[in-house]
């Protein structure tokens, strides 16, 4: 059986990653709430600039009603519409203005996992200027991003919006509509504690502007260096080695060295995954051809991360044989330190994967 909860609602309680600035309005008296009354909710994203490469979908979902309470003209109660599932007992709380934004956090993820994880399929509500009043569910996403709910190994659950450069995760968030908050800043006081909200000398606002604050992180896409020997001498094998240098605005974010060994001519490639940032310069650098070979491309060659969703970064270098017939072979040293063990020595030499 699907449970309903009720309660009564003297303040809006946002979760920490939500900041909310409501315009000054007149209610037909101080302290008087009319629940007939329509709302409007306008939801910003965010304030990263990047955000407008993003694609930022915004869908709000009605999880409650509100209720007017007779026992008290001007405050108001949930009742939790069908298929949401909140396994929290909020009535231990006494009222919903007791529970602390931590409290709103795990209750915004109950309902996320009723409205994007559950069984029951939820419509988001089509107009935003015209709301009825009640408890609504915020999700934000890439509105070009297919699979977009991500549960992470805690089980919460974000949305997530990518723009080339950057990934943007999103928690979902709860709002309250009408609200009497001024501001809510999520910010920590001197003690640690999260901001408490009252609502005192407050009037109810059927207007309600909201910024949320997502994580903005790095992507990180591919690299490959393709390298191709047209002519094998068979003597000793022939090893090539090759800086990689990656910089972004100004800044050497990537610096790493790989080698690949040949035994045949042919075709071999070293593929980099997931380490350097999308957008990075990359500048690919062959800094040994063996003792009998000779490059016939440029010895340095440039290309940019591309997303990961778009063709992989690639460079090519092509050797031959010289006819000199030196021998020669190279070992890549990696070295690297364990507090226990000190500094060790990887010496494979061969970072190819083909």
């Amino acid at each position: 059986m699907k449970r309903k909860w009720t309660h009564s609602l003297t303040a809006l309680i946002l979760a920490v990653s939500l900041v909310l600035t409501l315009p000054v309005l007149n209610p037909p008296s101080a302290g008087a709430i009319d629940l007939s009354q329509k709302c409007s909710l306008t939801v910003r994203p965010g304030s990263f600039e990047d955000l407008a490469n993003a694609n930022i979908k915004i869908d709000m979902y009605k999880i409650a009603d509100a209720v007017e309470d007779s026992a008290h003209g001007s405050t108001y109660r949930y009742q939790t519409v069908q298929g949401i599932e909140l396994d929290r007992d909020l009535g231990s709380y006494g009222t919903l203005a007791a529970l602390t934004n931590e409290d709103w956090q795990l209750l915004s993820q109950q309902a996320a996992k009723s409205v994007l994880a559950g069984e029951n399929v939820f419509t988001p509500a089509p107009d935003s200027t015209s709301l009825d009043c009640g408890l609504y569910l915020i999700v934000a996403y890439g509105s070009d991003v297919e699979n977009y709910v991500l549960t992470g190994e805690d089980g919460r659950i974000t949305t997530a919006a990518y723009s080339d450069l950057y990934a943007y995760t999103f928690l979902p968030e709860l709002v309250s509509l009408p609200s009497t908050v001024a501001e809510i800043t999520g910010q920590l006081d001197e003690n640690g504690g999260r901001q408490q909200i009252t609502t005192s000398g407050g009037n109810w606002q059927y207007s309600v502007t909201a910024t949320l604050k997502p994580t903005q992180e790095l992507r990180f896409g591919d690299l490959e260096i393709i390298k191709t020997l047209r002519v094998y001498e068979d003597s000793s094998p022939a090893t090539f080695v090759f800086s990689v240098e990656a910089n972004m605005r100004g800044e050497k974010v990537y610096s790493e060295v790989f080698s690949a060994d040949f035994y045949e001519a042919g075709q071999r490639r070293i593929k980099l995954t997931g380490l350097i940032p999308v957008g990075a310069e990359v500048t690919v650098t062959e800094v040994y051809s063996g003792s009998s070979y000779s490059l016939t491309t440029a010895r340095a060659q440039h290309t940019v991360i591309a997303p990961p969703d778009q063709p992989t970064a690639s460079v090519s270098f092509v050797n031959t044989y010289n006819h000199s017939k030196k021998q020669g072979f190279g070992i890549l040293n990696h070295f690297t330190y364990s507090g226990e063990k000190g500094w060790s020595n990887d010496n494979s030499h061969d970072s190819t994967v083909d």
